[in-house]
């Protein structure tokens, strides 16, 4: 799956504007076929549709600079798209308050109870797991060994 997707990426985007240099439709015709070959291979081989998208954000976090455009059709296909919702009007600027702001996006709302099993949750799950696991701060060192006097980066 990593091979399919990363050999399909396309030329990478503009350096100078960071715009793909490709046209919309030839991105989105490339990720619609990218995408028929990956649910494809999560058939054929039995794959964890929840470890294919956790792949898939490592293969999106690596290229994102170079091939969002790409990734971002692909994604929009899979099932983990999110759901665009009908959107009211935005309230006048003049006089609203923050409760009418939080008033408005909960009438925006179906007002269900959030269902774990729905894609955009899936989606939100794994990457929640992928950054709570993530600690850039932590770095492993290695003391040197006071008894032969050798370190383990090897500069003795």
């Amino acid at each position: 799956m990593v091979a399919e997707i990363t050999s399909s990426v396309g030329p990478p985007h503009s350096s100078a504007t960071g715009l793909p240099v490709e046209s919309a439709e030839t991105i989105h015709e490339r990720a619609s076929s990218v995408w028929g070959r990956v649910v494809s291979l999560i058939g054929h081989f039995d794959l964890d549709p929840n470890r294919a998208l956790d792949v898939f954000l490592d293969i999106f976090a690596t290229h994102l600079a170079t091939h969002y455009a790409f990734l971002l059709a692909l994604l929009s296909l899979s099932p983990w798209a999110p759901t665009v919702s009908p959107q009211a009007p935005p309230p006048s600027s003049s006089g609203t308050r923050f409760d009418d702001v939080l008033a408005n996006a909960e009438l925006l709302s179906d007002g269900a109870p959030s269902d774990s099993n729905k894609p955009n949750d899936v989606l939100a799950q794994v990457l929640g797991f992928k950054f709570t696991n993530h600690n850039v701060s932590e770095s492993i060192t290695v003391p040197s060994n006071k008894l032969t006097g050798f370190s383990a980066s090897g500069d003795d």
